[in-house]
């Protein structure tokens, strides 16, 4: 980063390549590009979701309250993966790239019973 005269701020400024990153013309111009981005994000999953296939309760607690999304690493940590997720903290396997895969590998799941 390098201090330059930012004729938008009237004053000099931090840049990063050639923009002015303090001024409010930055904040706001920021903002545009974030909402189009999530704009972009919204309709790419709406029309995926017409061709997911219906998903399965939670094998769990039964509950219904599912959502495939971005899913955890043992640090915590987001991964690329996805997979169904529960509220009661349940997932499935994760797939990479594909919300349809995943959704399909929790609709496969076994679920086996041991007696103790």
């Amino acid at each position: 980063m390098k201090t330059a005269f930012c004729p938008q701020c009237q004053k000099e400024t931090q840049h990063l390549f050639g923009k002015c990153i303090e001024g409010e013309h930055f904040k706001q111009e920021m903002r545009e590009c974030l909402e189009k981005h999530f704009a972009e994000i919204e309709e790419r999953d709406k029309k995926e979701r017409t061709t997911w296939p219906p998903i399965r309760s939670c094998p769990f607690c039964g509950g219904d309250d599912l959502h495939v999304g971005s899913s955890g690493n043992d640090s915590g940590d987001f991964s690329d993966t996805v997979a169904v997720i529960c509220r009661c903290g349940a997932q499935g396997p994760d797939h990479f790239d594909s919300r349809k895969e995943a959704i399909n590998l929790w609709n496969k799941r076994q679920i086996q019973f041991y007696n103790s």
